[in-house]
């Protein structure tokens, strides 16, 4: 299915609209913002903010994503993902959770990546941390709850996350391909990423 999007992905997104399909790859080259955000939904609704926050590690663990992969699929419905998500006017995607109060925003998207800035609140403090996460959609044959029968599933992986800073003032733009964070108390030039097929 990904080969065939990859071919003719605005056509497929819009089949995948009128026919309900769980989930649209993105385009192979970068798109609207507006684009990659109707792209970055699951079953019609926006993915779950807590499912993409589950790919944060400890601030104190110092790490990358230790949770890189997550059966959407699975997570639907379920009591482990249940926090409904909000959708501000502005497209952010947030939810409260016991500990903390996380958002995305899609900044844009190229090569069946999208890209996000991510921020977490932890209740009790005044800290605001942010990040930028790349991460994919994936639909694949996959073995079903009881292991024995195998189905069509969706499920999102993180490439690649970059650690900002407490309250950082920093931009997250996207133009064409590359990923720019800007200046701010952390850094005194921009830091420039690019997106490309394959991995990040």
């Amino acid at each position: 299915m990904l080969t065939l999007l990859r071919r003719a992905p605005r056509l497929l997104c819009l089949a995948a609209l009128i026919t309900s399909l769980p989930a649209c790859a993105v385009s192979r080259t970068a798109t609207t913002p507006a684009t990659c955000t109707q792209g970055f939904t699951y079953e019609g609704a926006p993915v779950s903010a807590e499912v993409v926050a589950a790919f944060e590690p400890y601030v104190s663990d110092r790490a990358p994503p230790i949770v890189t992969e997550i059966n959407l699929s699975a997570a639907q419905g379920s009591n482990q993902f249940a926090a409904a998500s909000r959708v501000g006017a502005d497209g952010r995607v947030s939810v409260d959770l016991p500990k903390a109060h996380y958002e995305y925003q899609v900044i844009g998207c190229a090569h069946d990546t999208f890209v996000l800035a991510t921020k977490r609140a932890p209740t009790g403090g005044s800290a605001v941390l942010k990040s930028v996460l790349f991460v994919r959609l994936d639909t694949r044959d996959a073995y079903g709850a009881s292991g024995q029968e195998r189905a069509r599933q969706t499920f999102i992986s993180v490439t690649r996350r970059v650690p900002m800073g407490d309250r950082d003032t920093a931009e997250v733009t996207m133009h064409g391909d590359n990923v720019e964070i800007g200046r701010s108390r952390y850094r005194d030039t921009r830091v420039s990423m690019h997106v490309a097929g394959g991995t990040p």
